[in-house]
């Protein structure tokens, strides 16, 4: 698999988010986990860890930071 291509095409996505002020939205959380999964299958974890904590950030200011309270698809969000 082409994850250096991958890796470029979601820093894009990040960027048309960004743009687009979905700065706060699922799909940016989205996108910033599947980032940081492609740094990380490229080994450099330094990349990986930041951006799934600025995904678990935007997820918990959309849904809160207790699962148990959420429906089960936006609690699998939070981990």
């Amino acid at each position: 698999q082409n994850m250096a291509g991958a890796r470029e095409a979601s820093l894009e996505a990040l960027r048309r988010l960004e743009t687009a002020g979905e700065a706060d939205s699922e799909a940016m959380a989205d996108t910033l986990a599947n980032t940081a999964t492609f740094y990380g299958a490229l080994g450099q974890p330094e990349f990986d860890l930041p951006l799934q904590e600025q995904s678990l950030a935007i997820r918990k200011r959309l849904y809160g930071a207790d699962p148990s309270v959420l429906p089960p698809a936006q609690a699998k969000l939070l981990g």
